[in-house]
C-alpha cells in the first residue's frame, strides 16, 4: 500500500477562493496553469471535462498523492444526474471521508449515487449472481460509463 497513490478530492463552496488561498500555500503542486491565475484554473476546472482539477503527483510525507478540486454545486449535479460519472464513479468504490461538511444536499447526494449504483447493477447482473458480482458490477459502472 506504502507505494500505491493516494487520490484525494475535495468539495469546495467557492473555487477560487479555494485555488487562491492554495497557490499561495502550494505553489509547486500546480502545473504551468499556475501562472493563468486562480480565476482561469476555476474556469477550465468548470468549463471543460469532469469539472476538477487535478494536482497530481504531489510528494507529501515521502509519498505521492494527487488531489481534486471540484465545486459543491459540481459535485452534487454529478452524483444525482451522474453527468459524467467521474467522481460520482469513484465514490461507488470504497473510500473514507475525512471530513464531511453538513450540507443536506450533499449528503443526500452520496446517499443517493450509492442507492443508484446498486440499482443500476441490480438491472444489469443476471437472475442469479453472487455478493461479488453485485460489488463487480457496482466497481465497474464508471469503466463502463452511460
Amino acid at each position: 500500500m506504502g507505494k500505491n497513490m493516494v487520490d484525494f478530492v475535495f468539495a469546495v463552496d467557492d473555487p477560487v477562493t479555494w485555488h487562491t488561498m492554495n497557490l499561495l500555500q502550494n505553489r509547486k503542486h500546480y502545473s504551468v496553469l499556475k501562472l493563468l491565475g486562480p480565476r482561469k484554473i476555476s474556469s477550465i476546472q468548470s468549463d471543460h471535462g469532469a469539472g476538477v482539477y487535478y494536482n497530481t503527483l504531489v510528494p507529501v510525507d515521502g509519498r505521492v498523492i494527487k488531489y481534486g478540486v471540484i465545486s459543491t454545486e459540481s459535485l452534487i449535479e454529478d452524483l444525482m444526474h451522474w453527468k459524467t460519472l467521474y467522481i460520482a464513479g469513484r465514490l461507488h468504490k470504497p473510500v473514507k471521508m475525512l471530513a464531511q461538511s453538513d450540507n443536506g444536499k450533499l449528503r443526500a447526494a452520496l446517499v443517493g449515487n450509492l442507492k443508484s449504483a446498486v440499482t443500476a447493477s441490480f438491472l444489469m447482473l443476471p437472475e442469479s449472481f453472487s455478493e461479488e458480482d453485485l460489488f463487480l458490477q457496482i466497481a465497474g459502472l464508471s469503466y463502463a460509463g452511460r
